[in-house]
């Protein structure tokens, strides 16, 4: 499999010096999702499964990629702006119609808050409406043979982000399964994949993506996030996630 060097660390270099010089006060933990409910968080704990429907190519042969990945992840905030996560799981990939055998998946991602503006603050809710510039950055591999063929994969995703966030205080008799926040976000994705089928090397066919996604928080602290990359009609990855924040 071709080595490239991972763009996220690229990302971390970049970034982390940037988002350290910012005001505190302009920063919130990264673990809350892109929902702030005013108390600090620590641990992330999720449940994602995601869809991929992306061409690959060898040469100048373009193959359709179905893929379906079953994830759990484990997060911890580093720092008050910083989330460093440890994925694993289950996939399954599907080569123009033929479909592979299920396989292990490992992979690890970061996601950082680099600058808040509050647009409304509450003596109740705190940040009661906000804007946030972010980004993240995923790697994960994995293998899903074809028979006696080995199929292996690696894929790189850094995606800078922008969101809106809004913070609600629900009626108390619905609690804790009134939501406490939302978010929409929207941003550029580029993902780069590096396959092997036996002996034939496959590369993405395109790597920028839009990125569009959403955030419900409820006071239980249970999250659902919905989000999708469009690269092109056809060639696209949604998933949904359930997580547990604490």
């Amino acid at each position: 499999m071709k080595r490239k060097i991972p763009a996220c660390l690229v990302l971390c270099c970049f970034l982390i010096p940037l988002a350290g010089r910012a005001q505190s006060s302009l920063i919130s933990a990264p673990a809350r999702s892109a929902v702030e409910t005013g108390r600090a968080a620590g641990w992330t704990f999720e449940a994602r499964f995601q869809s991929d429907s992306r061409e690959l190519k060898a040469g100048n042969t373009v193959v359709d990629l179905g893929m379906a990945r079953l994830v759990a992840r484990a997060g911890v905030d580093i720092l008050p702006y910083l989330q460093l996560a440890v994925d694993a799981g289950w996939n399954r990939a599907e080569l123009d119609g033929e479909e592979g055998e299920g396989g292990l998946l490992l992979g690890a991602g970061l996601r950082m808050n680099v600058y808040e503006y509050v647009i409304e603050a509450s003596p109740v809710l705190g940040r009661k409406q906000t804007i946030k510039l972010g980004a993240a950055a995923t790697y994960a591999r994995g293998e899903s043979n074809f028979g006696a063929t080995d199929f292996d994969w690696a894929a790189v995703t850094v995606a800078p982000w922008i969101a809106y966030t809004r913070n609600v205080e629900g009626p108390d008799n619905w609690r804790p399964y009134a939501p406490s926040g939302v978010a929409v976000y929207g941003g550029l994705v580029w993902a780069s994949i590096d396959a092997d089928y036996g002996d034939v090397g496959l590369d993405e066919n395109r790597n920028f993506a839009l990125l569009l996604g959403g955030d419900m928080r409820m006071y239980s602290d249970v999250s659902f996030n919905l989000e999708v990359q469009f690269f092109t009609e056809g060639d696209v990855s949604s998933s949904v996630a359930i997580g547990y924040h604490f």
